[in-house]
């Protein structure tokens, strides 16, 4: 095969058409000539029966509170470039993500909680300034929950 894109569109109407399944183009010239394989698909041939290039956009990093759609793709010197549009969460399902993050967040601390409830107990070997480190990994943990947003969470590093 002498291709040189991994993604082709073409447009049927106004809707653009991708990934544009190489396979209907093959059926399509083996219809004319029986012959014809996959391998003998040629750019050239796919531009000239409409079948373009589909190059593909970088995702945009996002935040918690952002959302991504991907919109209609710009055609622009014989290529389609797919495009990306950055918006805002609805509040209402925001809230709900961040219940969720916040469950997800208690979960975790408290089976970090649990992990260390050893160092408490009156015969653990741990003293003196190693037991205030654990005392105060433990109360860090505890206090996670009293930060604003549950997607920007930082563990406290665990004793050693």
């Amino acid at each position: 095969m002498k291709l040189k894109y991994d993604i082709y569109a073409t447009q049927s109407g106004s809707e653009i058409i991708y990934p544009y399944n190489l396979y209907e183009f093959v059926d399509i010239k083996q219809k004319k000539n029986d012959r014809y394989t996959f391998e003998d698909i040629t750019d050239a041939e796919l531009l000239s029966s409409s079948i373009y290039p589909f190059i593909e956009a970088d995702i945009p990093n996002l935040n918690y509170s952002q959302s991504l759609i991907e919109i209609t793709p710009i055609f622009s010197e014989s290529k389609y470039y797919q495009q990306w549009e950055v918006g805002l969460i609805d509040p209402v399902i925001l809230e709900y993500d961040k219940s969720l993050e916040w469950n997800s967040i208690r979960v975790k601390r408290n089976e970090l909680l649990q992990d260390s409830d050893w160092v408490l107990l009156p015969y653990s070997p741990i003293t003196g300034s190693k037991l205030d480190e654990w005392v105060q990994y433990r109360e860090n943990l505890r206090n996670i929950t009293n930060n604003d947003n549950p997607f920007e969470i930082e563990w406290p590093t665990k004793p050693e």
